[in-house]
């Protein structure tokens, strides 16, 4: 399976920049993610946690710029039989060596991917 990127729908705050990927209506996911916050509003303008500090009220909107929006990233077999982590060592220039990852590491990842596909899925059910 090769490295599938996917944009996601995007909605964002003009005054901060703040950004998620559920649509702020949604009551329910909304109150999930930001309890209290009213529905549609920036949570990072209204509770004052913006570069500013300053609370205001603003009405989250649809991110249209494509290059803007979230992106995911699912990697596959090939990608992870490619990885190459820190080694722990340094040439002599001081520059860090890469070394391929153990057959363990190899499963640990596969095993990360395999979970993170059973609760997407399992979420969307």
């Amino acid at each position: 399976m090769p490295k599938t990127t996917i944009k996601l729908k995007t909605w964002y705050c003009p005054a901060c920049g703040y950004h998620h990927d559920y649509d702020p209506a949604d009551a329910e996911k909304h109150a999930l993610h930001h309890p209290g916050i009213p529905v549609a509003l920036c949570p990072a303008c209204f509770t004052g946690h913006n570069a500013t500090r300053t609370q205001a009220e603003v009405p989250m909107q649809v991110q249209d710029d494509p290059a803007k929006r979230i992106e995911i990233v699912i990697v596959g077999p090939e990608q992870i039989e490619a990885m190459q982590i820190d080694s722990g060592h340094k040439d002599k220039d001081g520059k860090t060596l890469l070394r391929s990852l153990t057959a363990a590491e190899k499963k640990e990842e596969t095993d990360k991917m395999h979970a993170a596909i059973t609760k997407h899925t399992a979420n969307k059910a």
